[in-house]
Parts: C-alpha cells; structure tokens; sequence
C-alpha cells in the first residue's frame, strides 16, 4: 500500500499585513518515498501557507495562497479559507491581497462572517460557501434582469410581430382586419407592408402570410427576419403623396422613438408622436398601438414594471370641437331610402353578381361586411334556422348566429341559386364560400386544388363598384355599406318600442351604451318632430290675449 502524500508544514504566518507583504514561500515541501525515506519535492503553481490563530477560533482555515504564472514567477497573494464539507477539503478564495485595500483586517472579516453563517454549534460546516456562492451567480436582481432584457422600441416590435399581433388584455391574436390596421401605425407608412396578407383561423386569431411586391419586382420575404432584413428600420419609407400625403412615419421607423427603451416611454413621447396624424380617431388607433406593445412587453419580461404603468392606459388624445364630425356619423337609411337602395341593388345583379346579394343581405340583417363576405355555404343552416356566425369571422372572435327570417331566406336562395346558372354555376359548386368572386378573377386550372378553392382567392372582398353605381343611378352623396348596419340598428330599435336591450342582442353589441353611443342617431327632422310631440305636455302654456 502507497503512503499518502503528507505535507510538513514548517511555518505560520503571523496576522500582520506587513508580515503578509514581506512573507516569500519556499515552494518546496517534505514527504516520504516508497521506502520511508523524506524526500524533498516542489510545488507546483500554489503554495498554501496557514495563519496563526487558535485551533477553536473562527478564523481557522485561513490561509495565505500564492501564485506562479506559466513561467514560474510568483504573481499574486490571495487569502483563502480551508474547510472540509462532506469529508473532502475546499477552498473558498476571499480576495487578493492589496495592501490599504485588503488586507488581513478584511479577509478576517470575510472568513468569521462565512463561518458564523455556513457552520452549526459545533464547528461543523452544514452548508457549502462555494456552492452557496454559485446559486448566487445564478440568482440576479430585478433591476439586473430589467437591464439584461433592456432592449429598443423596434426589437421590441419585431418580436411581437414574430408572436403573431397578441391581444393586450385576452389569449390569442388580434384578427385580420385590426392587425391590418394596427400595422399602418406600428410597422407601416412602409413598402414593408407590400408583402403582408392577412387572414384568420377557424377560431379567430390573425394569421399574416408573406407575398411578393410586383411593382418593386421584390419576391415575397421568408420569414419575418427576411422581412425585416429586407426593410430595415427607417428605410423605404412609402414616399407617394396618394398613400402617404403627411409623410408619416410609424413607430417602427421613427428617428428616435425606435431607438428609445420601451422603459422610457411617458405620455408626452406618445403626444409628439401622435401629432404627426391630424383626425382623432387615427390618433385614437396610434394610442392603442403603443398600449399593445408595452402590454406586449411587460408579458415578455422586458419592463420590470405592470401593465398598470402603461403611459397609453385609458390615454385619450384632447378632442377638437372645432372640427366637424365624418360625413357619415350615425348617418343610417330611413325605410322609403333603404328600399330604393335594395330594389337598385336588384336591379343591378346582372351587372354586379354576388355585390348586390351581398348589399341585401347586410341591409336586413345588420351582418358586417366582413363577416359575411367571409360566410361558408355550410354556415347556412337551414335545419336551425339561423345562419352561423364563425368565431374566425365575428368582431368579438366569439361564435354568433344570424336568424333566417322570411326576408333573409328570400336573398340567401337567390344567392345559391347562381349554383343552377350557366355563366356561374360551373365554378360556383366548387368553391365553399357563399359570396364567390367574379368568375374572371379565376384560375379555373387551380379549381380543384382543395387549398385554392378554400383560400381568399375565390371569395367576395368587397363591394365598391355596386355602391359606385347605386350612388350615381340614385343621385346620392352619402350612401355606402357604412349607413346599412345603422339602418338596421335604428330600424329593429323602432320596432321594438325603444327596446335597447333587445335590439343590442340583433346587432351581436355588448351593452346599450356602445348601442346607442354608435347607431341612435336621429336626423333632425326626426328630432323636431319629436320634440313638437313632447310639446304637447306643456299646452297650459297659452299665448296671452290683449
């Protein structure tokens, strides 16, 4: 059996820092051979010398370590306490010797303290100072993790583009059609948006997919990295006076704004930002927009603050009284007006097939275009009678239903009726959507590629130019999809004795409030007739004779 290495240790340092600076190891100790004899070896880069103290002090273990570098020359003194945890001996280095700075006052210090902490009654050492040391390493502060997660306004817009457009208060995405908005204001007022396209899943959630731009001859982006890298922040800013006559600049590509720690924002970096926008309700959106970001950001971690610090919380912009309201606020059909805008639609069915279907049916149910460009053949359910209204396709992203009343069975056998004609019937079958496309707009060589028929290329998306015609044959100014749902609202609200709360349940609203903030809107002559009615409560009121 080998003899174990013994180190003979020949000397003590005295607790003096003079002692410390002037001390030079020998770098050599005494052990015995294989045939008991001493013999004499060299240490290697260290050297280990104890202090003098008491064997039951606390400061027992202590010792001086020095340093030889790769050729061999002494570079350093170290204090470092010995202990032994679970049967094997560790060293737990307190600090480089510096005369005035650290010294044997301070390594006392460290050492007892360690001791007093890591030790029980007996002396024993319960826990581990390295190990302690390492979870410490692991675990930082809150303001260390906001500074390691402290990242620009334009990182933190890409990885909420990358997220898919979360919702600030809900699960899930924000659907199409307020991704698409929300996007002229975060990442917009850009030739970057040329290569979105938008649509929703079957619960509701926006999904963004990439194309190509042919008018910059730039093929569609990969991935929203490509994007991105394609489009940097500030570069290709959109430049033509139609689509971007104030110049604006998003969030994603202002000067200052993208640079600016998401931390730093207050309510008066969002008023110079919104200044650049000139209605309110465009100011409105760009608030909100700031309001999903930060949102965004507190849930990712990147703030070390709440969502309740949010600078666009419950921040509205100043309204202008000067300013007239939009030419169509609460602007609705009365009953003789909507019946010319059915039976014109009517009319013009040849001309425009599925817009004027589309046109009626919104006008006797009070259904979003969107939502029922988007309706399925199978969304028609005659054996419930109602028509279903898909969470992918509502406001809400909840399912809704429609009744099939006399007037909506009228108009929704019509509409299927073009299964039966002979320049529509051919593509009509195939396709699932309700409101085809214009049979032109076809690729009738992709028709029974089941991913084609079921994608926006062959539905209705809008029906402008059946308006467009509606308002010249009429004469009117002010007639558009906009007044239909209104009409509807008015028109049930009439119906039902001034009963909002029946009504808000035809119009799928969410309480009378926003029902009657958005769609009561009498025309004057309405109101005047109202008030000579009401007049007639006061008729002791008499004109005095003589």
């Amino acid at each position: 059996m080998k003899n174990k290495k013994k180190l003979y240790l020949t000397e003590k340092l005295k607790l003096d820092d003079k002692k410390i600076k002037e001390h030079i190891s020998s770098w050599s100790y005494e052990t015995k051979g294989q045939d008991g004899n001493p013999i004499i070896k060299q240490k290697k880069k260290q050297s280990y010398t104890p202090f003098d103290v008491p064997k039951k002090s606390r400061l027992k273990g202590l010792k001086l370590c020095e340093y030889k570098d790769k050729k061999g020359n002494p570079c350093g003194k170290y204090f470092v306490g010995n202990y032994k945890y679970n049967g094997v001996s560790k060293y737990y280095p307190l600090g480089k010797f510096i005369p005035g700075r650290y010294g044997i006052k301070e390594a006392c210090d460290d050492w007892t303290e360690l001791n007093k902490k890591h030790t029980n009654n007996k002396g024993h050492w319960g826990s581990c100072p390295l190990e302690a040391k390492q979870k410490a390493k692991i675990i930082i502060t809150k303001e260390e993790a906001v500074e390691k997660k402290k990242e620009p306004t334009s990182q933190v817009i890409e990885d909420y583009c990358k997220a898919g457009f979360p919702r600030a208060k809900y699960g899930g995405s924000l659907i199409a059609n307020v991704i698409r908005n929300r996007s002229r204001y975060i990442i917009g007022y850009n030739l970057r948006t040329k290569h979105l396209a938008y649509s929703n899943d079957e619960n509701g959630n926006g999904l963004i997919s990439f194309k190509a731009n042919k008018r910059t001859r730039i093929k569609a982006p990969s991935d929203w990295n490509d994007l991105f890298q394609k489009f940097p922040s500030g570069h290709r800013i959109e430049k033509n006076k139609t689509l971007n006559p104030n110049d604006c600049r998003s969030i994603y590509d202002d000067p200052v704004l993208s640079k600016t720690w998401i931390g730093d924002l207050d309510r008066n970096i969002i008023k110079d930002y919104i200044r650049q926008f000139k209605s309110e309700s465009t100011k409105r959106d760009a608030i909100e927009c700031f309001n999903l970001i930060y949102c965004f950001a507190c849930d990712e971690g990147y703030l070390g603050v709440s969502k309740k610090d949010n600078p666009a919380y419950k921040y509205r912009p100043k309204q202008d009284r000067s300013k007239p309201r939009h030419k169509y606020y609460k602007k609705a059909f009365d009953k003789q007006k909507l019946e010319l805008v059915c039976n014109k639609a009517d009319e013009l069915r040849e001309r425009f097939p599925f817009q004027a279907e589309l046109i009626r049916l919104m006008a006797i149910t009070g259904i979003r275009r969107e939502e029922a460009c988007k309706l399925w053949k199978t969304d028609i359910r005659w054996d419930l009678g109602e028509i279903v209204l898909r969470p992918g396709i509502t406001k809400s992203g909840r399912e809704e239903f429609c009744t099939i009343t006399g007037p909506v069975k009228i108009i929704l056998e019509e509409t299927l009726a073009y299964k039966k004609s002979e320049e529509h019937g051919e593509y009509y079958r195939l396709i699932p959507w309700l409101y085809g496309t214009a049979h032109t707009k076809l690729n009738k060589e992709k028709l029974f590629d089941k991913d084609y028929r079921n994608s926006d290329h062959t539905r209705l998306k809008t029906d402008v130019k059946c308006w467009k015609a509606i308002r010249e044959e009429l004469g009117w100014e002010l007639c558009t999809s906009k007044m239909l749902r209104k009409s509807y609202g008015r028109g049930s609200q009439h119906q039902l004795q001034g009963r909002s709360d029946k009504s808000i349940r035809l119009m799928r609203q969410s309480s009378t409030e926003v029902f009657d903030k958005a769609y009561d809107g009498a025309e004057k002559e309405e109101i005047k007739k109202d008030a000579h009615k009401v007049a007639e409560l006061f008729d002791f009121i008499k004109k005095k004779t003589g």
